[in-house]
């Protein structure tokens, strides 16, 4: 039989590991509660970009869209136009088109030579697209090609990207669902009951593990010495 100090501190033991496991399943739980809804969309979008206009006055029109092609609803598009020639940057404000989900729209003057826009989507997804051409005096943008990249000296603001090997801003390449951030919060309140279910196992094993002691038989209380035995 184990002395009963023992047992007291194996309980007490055994208490604060099931109070600390504890507290690690309700911060998992929080983490649940917290994260986003989940969604089938993935967190980068792709854009289509496309340069129109007459003589200074370009028009330039960001079409977003899902991977899976569903336009992108309730996003912030920003960018920039960028002179090769001039190292000019003019800031781009670009507003969601009425009636048309998914295109965004700015309406810029730039002078006569060549330029770089570049187009990011920064709230609902992470999706950077660029495209360059040559302004006339008349007409419309010509030289068209898409992409084309900005160097990563150009700041766009709220859009910071990645920089390829030639030094130019490039789009992120991979992005994760909302679904898989509820599946990996679900991961962790798994892992969190393993040592749960370990620690049952181990409790239930240390009492197998205890050695039943054998009673000790009664002793027969004994008179004291020198009493008068009772005649019956």
């Amino acid at each position: 039989m184990l002395h009963p100090s023992t047992g007291r501190r194996r309980r007490r033991g055994l208490h604060r590991s099931r109070v600390a496991v504890l507290g690690f399943l309700a911060a998992a739980l929080f983490v649940v509660a917290e994260a986003p809804p989940a969604s089938a969309h993935a967190l980068i979008s792709y854009i289509t970009l496309t340069a129109e206009g007459e003589g200074p006055a370009v028009v330039v029109t960001a079409e977003v869209r899902y991977p899976d092609h569903d336009v992108v609803r309730g996003e912030t598009v920003v960018g920039v136009a960028w002179s090769p020639a001039t190292q000019q940057v003019v800031p781009l404000t670009l507003t969601a088109v009425p009636g048309r989900d998914g295109l965004w729209e700015a309406q810029t003057k730039l002078a006569p030579g060549p330029w770089k826009v570049e187009v990011d989507a920064v709230k609902v997804t992470r999706g950077l697209q660029s495209v360059g051409f040559t302004v006339a005096t008349s007409g419309p943008p010509s030289a068209v090609v898409s992409p084309s990249p900005l160097p990563a000296s150009v700041a766009v603001p709220q859009a910071p990207a990645e920089t390829d090997a030639a030094g130019l801003r490039t789009a992120p390449a991979t992005g994760a669902s909302g679904a898989t951030v509820i599946i990996a919060a679900l991961l962790v309140v798994v892992g969190a009951a393993v040592p749960v279910m370990l620690l049952r196992r181990r409790s239930a094993g240390e009492q197998a593990q205890e050695p039943e002691q054998p009673e000790q038989p009664e002793q027969p209380e004994q008179e004291p010495a020198g009493s008068p035995r009772q005649e019956s």
